[in-house]
Order: C-alpha cells, then sequence, then structure tokens
C-alpha cells in the first residue's frame, strides 16, 4: 500500500467539500467551501481546466492523486496555527524529529535539509526514497 492510499484511508476524502478547482500549466488549487485553500503540483500532467472534483477517487489516475494531494493540503494545512509567514525551514527545528517526510517533492526545501544534514524521506510520484 503507498503512502496516499495510507493517508486516504486515515483521513478520508469529501469532494463536496470543494468550491472551485483552479488547474493551471503547472499547478493545481482546490478551494474549499469555507476559503481554505491546497495546491499540488502538476508534474507535467494536463487537468482539464473543467475538470470536476471526482466523487470517488483512483489514486492510480494521475488526475485523482493530484486533487486529493491539493484536498489534503487545503484540509490539513490550516490545522496547523502556530507556523506564521516564515519559511517553515525557519519554523521548526526539525532536529528533533527522527522521521520527516515530504509529501510532494519540494526541490527548494529538501536543498536546506541536505544543506543541514538531514534525511528526509520523499514520497512522489517522480521520486521516492530517501535522500
Amino acid at each position: 500500500m503507498g503512502f496516499l492510499e495510507r493517508i486516504y484511508l486515515r483521513t478520508g476524502y469529501n469532494w463536496q467539500l470543494i468550491k472551485e478547482i483552479a488547474s493551471g500549466q503547472k499547478y493545481l488549487a482546490v478551494l474549499l467551501k469555507n476559503g481554505q485553500m491546497g495546491v499540488c503540483a502538476t508534474l507535467g500532467n494536463e487537468i482539464p481546466i473543467d475538470f470536476t472534483p471526482p466523487q470517488n477517487l483512483n489514486l492510480d489516475n494521475p488526475a485523482h492523486r493530484i486533487i486529493f494531494i491539493a484536498w489534503c493540503n487545503a484540509s490539513m494545512n490550516y490545522l496547523q496555527t502556530n507556523l506564521g509567514e516564515n519559511d517553515i525551514f525557519d519554523q521548526i527545528n526539525f532536529v528533533e524529529y527522527r522521521h520527516i517526510v515530504m509529501v510532494g517533492l519540494f526541490q527548494s526545501l529538501l536543498d536546506k535539509f541536505d544543506h543541514a544534514g538531514l534525511k528526509v524521506h520523499v514520497f512522489d510520484i517522480e521520486k521516492t526514497g530517501s535522500d
């Protein structure tokens, strides 16, 4: 079972919370009805502008994976209220954590972890494993 499947089993997915999906050349954004927004890189996958939220996820479908990740970001990132506006790397002392996981590769952030000598497990459709 893959990492996204485990997240799906733990959090579920409610397409009815989605107000709008905006798809661009490099990113897709999910806007929830409560105003929260999440994004995910499209990684070269073309997603039609008029794409509607899938009612039943198929995580083998790249468009569904991208929407689910953006939905997770919109749903979960707002639960962290103490992070402020600064770079996450500057806000959290990652040295204190034994297992750091990055869902979706953010190379500039991964470079900061590498420079600090911190091991990160990356789960990305194009890159998996440990860095």
